[in-house]
């Protein structure tokens, strides 16, 4: 099945390795403990990962299509452009994943908790309609980070990118600290340069002292 397995992350390393061993030769891991492993592409299409432990792990891109999920431990798992298709996500516990771009075709959320998760719009519809609970917002990304690519390029995955604020939120916020907003006007389709060049003005860094 080939995947990755990153040893250097501080979270990676609270996985039980004879549970990953298992895993390996498996395909299967039931109740196992994988607690921050990052199985990057990995094929893991209907297996049975029933009530496994997740948590903080990095599943971006995994092939997951009808995969046992059942009360699994997902909580704030990287999940983003994995193969969700026909996966059963039963009372599965999703709490702060992140499910940007994922394939949620034919999934399974009954009883599911997504509270915190981030989901684009359709990952939200799937979700409701399968029975999840909790299920937020959409968060609304157009364009995204590949940080396979830059992992390889740089030797490091980029930490802190991918995610998006809601506009609500922001606006909140700006009127929260008596700074003016308004809503853009702008109509007509941007290329990434065109946005890229009106970002580049309004980007500070903010250094917190406490």
């Amino acid at each position: 099945m080939g995947f990755v397995v990153l040893l250097g992350m501080q979270q990676a390393q609270a996985f039980d390795r004879e549970d990953l061993k298992r895993f390996k030769w498996n395909n299967s891991c039931p109740k196992y403990d994988l607690k921050g492993a990052s199985l990057w592409d990995a094929k893991l299409q209907k297996a049975n990962l029933q009530g496994a432990n997740f948590q903080w792990a990095n599943l971006q891109g995994v092939n997951l299509q009808y995969a046992k999920l059942q009360g699994a431990l997902l909580k704030w798992a990287r999940l983003e452009n994995a193969d969700l298709k026909g996966a059963s996500l039963w009372d599965a516990k999703l709490q702060g994943a992140k499910l940007q771009g994922a394939r949620l075709l034919r999934a399974n959320f009954q009883g599911a908790n997504l509270k915190g998760a981030k989901l684009d719009s359709e990952g939200v519809k799937i979700a409701k309609a399968k029975g999840a609970r909790n299920v937020p917002e959409p968060v609304w990304v157009v364009s995204q980070l590949d940080r396979l690519k830059v992992a390889k390029r740089i030797g490091s995955l980029p930490e802190n990118v991918n995610f998006g604020i809601k506009a609500s939120t922001v606006r909140q916020f700006l009127t929260a600290t008596g700074l003016p907003s308004k809503w853009s006007t702008r109509s007509k389709s941007m290329s990434k340069i065109e946005l890229a060049k009106i970002a580049q003005k309004q980007t500070l860094m903010v250094v917190c002292h406490q």
